[in-house]
């Protein structure tokens, strides 16, 4: 009777471990989440990477100097800035957080967010940070939920408005520097950058091609742009971006 007792706690022990390690996205729908849950998916999780930056004075050529304060964009329900219409990018607040931080040595740093912005999963966190209860039957909940077929779009959330590019030379300078690096892949070089956001604080929307289509095999991807002459670099494991054994991109 005790060995029995004893071989069942240990085959319960696995699971019970694999129960407690499992995410949130992988444990409760997204009707359920929690602003705690929320937070971890927007700001701590395979779709979301944190970077310290020290930024540009201006954004290349036609931008101008960046004040000397900046704040980058905090959110809440029916909070933040929509993307640009006609993307995956579009609607939705943002529940994350970033702005100005200053480091020990006196160098001012920002702290940006680097975001899969078409994963299923960071749009039922918008859309669930957006609308609360009511998430699960807003038509214009379900709306934020429809997949994009043509794009994947990285986002990085309040960047100084003066880092926009101000004319198109600026543009297609950024756009030559923006990049998805599949490992042991070639390069997917993004086809268009959208901006959005009003006032001191400005998302950008990188839109690359779904044509060159990524899967779990090639295990990493690195999205990798410029801002003046600062590189931005943003690692994400596509492992373990799955759910329910299905990549979400």
């Amino acid at each position: 009777m005790k060995k029995a007792l004893k071989t069942a706690i240990l085959l319960a022990f696995p699971a019970a471990l694999t129960l407690w390690a499992a995410e949130v996205w992988q444990t409760k729908p997204y009707t359920d989440w929690t602003d705690k849950d929320i937070q971890k998916i927007m700001s701590d999780s395979p779709w979301a990477k944190k970077l310290s930056v020290a930024l540009p004075m201006s954004g290349g050529p036609g931008g101008g100097p960046i004040p000397p304060s900046t704040t980058g964009s905090t959110g809440g329900r029916g909070g933040g800035r929509s993307g640009p219409q006609g993307t995956a990018a579009s609607g939705g607040g943002d529940p994350g957080i970033a702005g100005d931080v200053q480091l020990g040595t006196g160098v001012p740093e920002t702290v940006l967010l680097v975001r899969w912005r078409t994963a299923l999963v960071v749009n039922e966190a918008l859309a669930k940070s957006k609308y609360g209860a009511d998430a699960g039957t807003s038509p214009d909940a379900k709306k934020m939920l429809e997949p994009e077929p043509k794009y994947y779009v990285i986002w990085i959330n309040g960047l100084p408005a003066n880092l926009r590019p101000q004319n198109a030379e600026a543009k297609q300078a950024m756009l030559k520097d923006s990049v998805l690096n599949p490992k042991d892949k070639n390069s997917i070089p993004a086809e268009d950058i959208q901006f959005a956001g009003q006032g001191r604080a400005t998302d950008f929307f990188y839109l690359f091609p779904k044509s060159a289509a990524l899967t779990a095999d090639d295990k990493e991807v690195e999205f990798v742009t410029k801002l003046g002459k600062t590189a931005i670099k943003a690692k994400f494991k596509l492992k373990d971006m799955e759910i329910n054994g299905k990549l979400d991109l």
